[in-house]
């Protein structure tokens, strides 16, 4: 009776063992890249108007872009004040409009990868991003701005 027990036993570890050494052994590589935002290089010319960009790894027919900018600790909806949507091409390419008046400039620029059907908040001056934005998108990219160059 020790006897079977024993082999049982021995059985169910040598078993465990292979089952971890194949699950530890096997590598996961990703059928789909994790969507991202890669905007346009703008060296050391300043924001003027527009930033671009790639998305990189999103359906754009599944996918829109909203952009908000941060002046003097306050954000605001860029793009449009009204409609801050912003639809990726068919290129994977984007561009949006920075709703800044002369003389000022952006401390920072949140870019966030939305799915469509939803409605971002408009932002005229709150002291931050609404949590929403993290939990909704399914991508986000900060550009920290020196002044009115990136």
């Amino acid at each position: 009776m020790k006897g079977n027990f024993f082999l049982s036993a021995s059985f169910y570890i040598i078993m465990l063992l292979f089952a971890s050494c194949l699950w530890s052994c096997t590598s996961y590589e990703p059928t789909d890249p994790i969507p991202h935002i890669v905007v346009s290089p703008e060296g050391d010319q300043p924001i003027k108007t527009q930033i671009n960009g790639k998305v990189e790894g999103a359906n754009p027919a599944l996918y829109n872009l909203v952009v908000y900018g941060k002046r003097n600790d306050y954000w605001f909806t860029m793009h449009d004040k009204l409609y801050p949507i912003i639809p990726i091409g068919s290129d994977f390419g984007w561009v949006c409009n920075l709703l800044v008046e002369d003389g000022e400039s952006l401390s920072e620029i949140a870019i966030f990868l939305i799915p469509n059907g939803y409605a971002p908040p408009l932002l005229s001056g709150t002291k931050i991003i609404p949590l929403k934005m993290n939990i909704v998108s399914t991508a986000k990219h900060i550009i920290f701005v020196n002044g009115t160059e990136l």
